[in-house]
């Protein structure tokens, strides 16, 4: 289906370069066009103090590697007093857990913001 489409939108240049590489030849032309961020939002939130904490927000779906990041997690080691945390939308995958792993669903916002800017 994807040779046949008028063109193929993709978030970054890696991601086209994935793109050509599986369609070879036959790829139509590809747009890069990336995911917006409203920055303007995240300015309104003031510093927040930084917790012990590694952040992962996005959607928990197979494709995100998060079996990779949780055993990644387990064999760094980092210790009772960091966390890592997995915040996003069930999107077909509950990650493993490890300890200090906390798995929560989506935020938004103020509230997006306020963790993102607490986290490692």
């Amino acid at each position: 289906m994807l040779r046949g489409a008028a063109w193929i939108h993709v978030a970054s240049a890696l991601e086209a370069n994935w793109v050509r590489e599986a369609l070879g030849k036959r790829c139509p032309p590809i747009r890069v066009v990336p995911m917006g961020i409203d920055l303007e939002a995240a300015d309104r939130v003031p510093e927040q103090r930084r917790e012990k904490r590694f952040l992962f927000l996005g959607r928990r779906h197979p494709i995100k590697g998060l079996h990779l990041l949780v055993e990644a997690w387990r064999q760094a080691g980092f210790g009772p007093e960091w966390e890592l945390w997995i915040v996003g939308p069930d999107a077909g995958l509950d990650p493993p857990l490890a300890p200090g792993v906390r798995v929560r669903e989506a935020v938004q916002g103020e509230e997006k913001w306020k963790l993102l800017k607490s986290s490692f």
